[in-house]
């Protein structure tokens, strides 16, 4: 419940075009649970971040870097 919250913050606070540059990734942010016997796949907020925070470009006056 609690990733789901994350992914709901992260989501509502970030631009589109922030948002398109972890959708556009490759990579995926989807995990798999049992819920009971059945397999479930959903959406993981820390994954989301980690994804998010490696393809993040800082650009400020003092700095230019690629995290």
């Amino acid at each position: 419940m609690s990733t789901r919250k994350m992914l709901a913050y992260i989501e509502v606070s970030i631009t589109d075009e922030c948002d398109l540059k972890v959708v556009t990734s490759g990579e995926s942010y989807e995990i798999y649970f049992l819920n009971g016997d059945l397999p479930e796949m959903v959406q993981d907020g820390p994954t989301f971040l980690r994804i998010l925070i490696s393809r993040v470009t800082i650009n400020s006056r003092s700095t230019v870097s690629n995290i």
